[in-house]
């Protein structure tokens, strides 16, 4: 009876785990996707877009930068955002924000497991011209 009662703790301790790193996880899909959207909306090339050709791009300096704004108020949680990069894709019409963080386990170290995860993430986001006539 001990055996299995001990049994049932770590397979316990291993759903909990588990569900802190897709939760982890998940609040990194999140903040890619918040922050692609950001980018799109705020990165805007002004100079592209009042030039004679008058066409919709993203500035990628603008756009990381709206990405490193988002990543310092991005803050809690259960995941520790390492790394957040923008990406200009090379018509300027789509960024996309890859991200990687850190999640750290509750009782992985007390099973023998991991005490953090490794976690990735990306978002895009495309701008698009609407004619209202």
């Amino acid at each position: 009876m001990p055996a299995a009662l001990l049994v049932l703790l770590i397979l316990g301790a291993i759903s909990v785990d588990s569900s802190i790193e897709y939760l982890g996880h998940r609040q990194l899909a999140d903040f890619t996707a918040s922050a692609a959207d950001d980018a799109a909306a705020k990165a805007l090339d002004r100079s592209s877009f009042y030039a004679q050709n008058a066409r919709l791009s993203i500035d990628q300096e603008a756009a990381q930068a709206v990405v490193d704004r988002v990543r310092s108020t991005a803050g809690g949680g259960g995941v520790d955002i390492t790394d957040a990069t923008a990406e200009v894709s090379a018509d300027g019409d789509q960024v996309t924000v890859r991200a990687t963080g850190t999640v750290h386990g509750l009782f992985g170290p007390a099973v023998g497991g991991q005490s953090h995860v490794t976690v990735r993430a990306s978002s895009s986001a495309r701008v698009h011209e609407v004619i209202v006539r």
